[in-house]
């Protein structure tokens, strides 16, 4: 629950960044939301949809991101940052 937490707050700092385009802002900023209301039966349902939204966000970035929050954010999900995957 930590984890999903930790990335649902890092996808609210990336939504409202400059960084994420506002289609993808809106996307992740929902994502958001739901994850981080989630209760324990709607939980697993609310971590897929916020990993698909990251994972658009990352499939996006170039690997070689000085990016801090993107660094954060793939070693949450991939368990190393963006340069050593």
């Amino acid at each position: 629950d930590s984890l999903l937490q930790k990335r649902a707050a890092i996808a609210l700092e990336i939504a409202h960044s400059s960084f994420a385009d506002p289609g993808l802002a809106l996307i992740l900023n929902q994502a958001a939301h739901l994850a981080r209301e989630a209760d324990i039966s709607e939980r697993s349902e609310a971590e897929s949809g916020l990993t698909g939204s990251l994972g658009l966000l990352l499939m996006n970035v170039h690997e070689n991101t000085d990016d801090e929050l993107l660094k954060e954010l793939s070693a949450s999900i991939y368990g190393k940052p963006l340069s050593a995957r």
